[in-house]
């Protein structure tokens, strides 16, 4: 068997490493958050230690070897040119994942923010790494009037598919009990779209398997912190 690496804390292309995540396909898998926009992806160890390590898809590698937007701005390098590229990419490429949730659905990008010079003078302020850009109305594009700069927590808030979990006898949006539970967002997404039992899932700690625990067994109060 092989010998067991822990990528914990590597960075690998645009991914830096933070912790060893559910498998995928029976293969060791590992959350990784992309040092550009933020984003965090699951990917499995052997595809990040191939030559070419798999990046965020706000294709962030393309970003740094864009030569010609360099020459023009000089920014390429700053952050918010990955997270503008990729609300670009979302909006017009029936090729991103995303698309089907931006584009398809008529959301657009205004035409002054087409060009990454005015979108960078309206939102560097304000701008801080972990941020991500949120659409104060989700039925409205990006423009300025309609752009904040939010916390993965306050944009899963106002997202429309943040869906709704009663457990207790109190009905609360998932990112709340991911809050109340202390777990990982994406963890607690996991493990309702794979079935598990809510109790379960809002209550057994980081890293555990369904198959640790017994269906029907008492489970602790959740409170707020």
């Amino acid at each position: 068997m092989p010998k067991f690496v822990d990528l914990t804390g590597r960075v690998f292309g645009s991914l830096e490493v933070l912790y060893r995540d559910e498998n995928k396909n029976r293969q060791a898998a590992w959350r990784c958050e992309c040092r550009a926009c933020g984003e965090q992806i699951v990917v499995r160890a052997d595809h990040l230690q191939k030559t070419k390590a798999e990046d965020c898809r706000c294709g962030v590698r393309r970003l740094q070897s864009d030569r010609e937007h360099q020459k023009t701005h000089g920014l390429s390098s700053h952050p918010l040119f990955a997270v503008w590229h990729q609300m670009i990419r979302r909006c017009e490429n029936p090729d991103d994942i995303g698309f089907a949730y931006y584009g398809a659905r008529g959301i657009r990008v205004c035409d002054a923010w087409r060009s990454f010079e005015n979108f960078f003078a309206d939102m560097v302020d304000g701008y801080a790494p972990g941020l991500t850009i949120d659409r104060i109305s989700n039925d409205q594009g990006y423009s300025k009037s309609n752009c904040r700069w939010a916390t993965r927590s306050e944009q899963q808030r106002n997202t429309r598919s943040n869906r709704l979990i009663e457990f207790q006898g109190e009905t609360q949006p998932l990112v709340v009990w991911a809050e109340i539970s202390g777990l990982p967002y994406d963890t607690l997404h996991y493990r309702i779209d794979s079935g598990w039992p809510v109790h379960i899932a809002l209550t057994a700690p980081l890293h555990s398997r369904l198959a640790q625990f017994a269906q029907d067994e008492p489970y602790p109060t959740l409170s707020p912190n």
